[in-house]
């Protein structure tokens, strides 16, 4: 095969693994109350989410440090 014609057919399982991952988000959230969603966005207490992501960063530290 030429090189053209291998990047072709990379690029196109891209974009069907792309197409099919933008199917799948639509159809998971189709029921989702958008107005209510972003309410409870505006709603959240940030330093529990801070904590989470401290305490995910440690984690991958303490995973890295062991291997």
């Amino acid at each position: 095969m030429r090189l053209v014609e291998i990047r072709l057919i990379d690029i196109a399982k891209y974009l069907i693994a792309l197409s099919i991952a933008v199917l799948l988000l639509l159809w998971v959230f189709q029921k989702v109350d958008w107005e209510d969603f972003m309410k409870k966005i505006y709603t959240v207490d940030y330093s529990w989410v801070i904590l989470s992501m401290l305490l995910s960063f440690t984690s991958y530290v303490a995973r890295a440090y062991r291997w």
